[in-house]
């Protein structure tokens, strides 16, 4: 059957994803700081029966992905690769930004993924292929107010993607990309309490969105699981919108 390994399973988004990886199969998710969270999730998900664990991952530290996909693969075979990893990022005028915010989050969003990318294509193309899916924001497709510090960072990654695309293709290693808008999570809960910039922000995706109303994880997370099954076979290089026809 083999196994998919997550990165940035203690997010709202990510545990989403781990959810619905792991009702397919085995998942191995990582996290970085939320120890706790992640703790929660793996006694959540074993309570229902399923083959999950977790395991601590800087993905600034090319030998720590590394590592935790080779483990990954040792014990399960690795067949897909999922990054809802992103760095914590300020909403402001890109003329406001703080430059080691700035470099703070290339390092995560940059400088992580291609360590996600190189590590899993390597693997996966030694097991005769298989899939990767790395989340953007749907800022890649169109500029969003105040959004630069991620929308930034992001767009390289999408880069990246279709770069990965074209050189993994002959080893049969597909690659794509997600780009939500605005998710719905518990920091979104009261949208009056929201700073200026990033209430600016939240309001100009929903009043500009066709479906205007915030994004739901679950409906992304499946999307993700799709994208590593083998029904999904044909589609590498995309960068998919799920952002209520935000992009449109």
């Amino acid at each position: 059957m083999g196994g998919v390994a997550v990165f940035g399973g203690t997010g709202r988004l990510g545990a989403e994803v781990v959810r619905h990886l792991s009702a397919q199969g085995p998942v191995r998710f990582a996290w970085h700081s939320k120890r706790e969270d992640a703790a929660a999730l793996v006694d959540e998900l074993r309570g229902l029966g399923r083959d999950v664990e977790a395991a601590q991952v800087d993905v600034r530290d090319a030998a720590a992905v590394g590592g935790f996909l080779a483990q990954v693969d040792a014990a399960l075979g690795l067949k897909a690769v999922v990054s809802a990893n992103g760095a914590p990022f300020p909403v402001c005028p890109l003329w406001d930004a703080d430059p080691a915010d700035f470099r703070r989050i290339v390092e995560v969003d940059v400088f992580g993924s291609f360590h996600i990318l190189q590590a899993a294509t390597r693997l996966l193309a030694a097991r005769g292929g298989g899939a990767i899916v790395l989340f953007l924001t749907a800022a890649v497709m169109r500029t969003a107010v105040y959004d630069g510090m991620s929308a930034i960072s992001k767009t390289a990654v999408a880069g990246m993607i279709r770069q990965m695309a074209r050189d993994a293709g002959p080893v049969n290693v597909r690659v794509n990309g997600i780009a939500p808008g605005v998710v719905d999570t518990d920091k979104l809960a009261d949208l009056s309490v929201l700073p200026p910039h990033k209430r600016r922000l939240v309001d100009a995706f929903i009043a500009d969105t066709p479906l205007p109303r915030l994004n739901n994880p679950a409906t992304i997370a499946a999307l993700a699981a799709f994208l590593t099954t083998d029904i999904a076979a044909d589609i590498s290089g995309q960068i998919i919108g799920t952002d209520g026809g935000y992009s449109a």
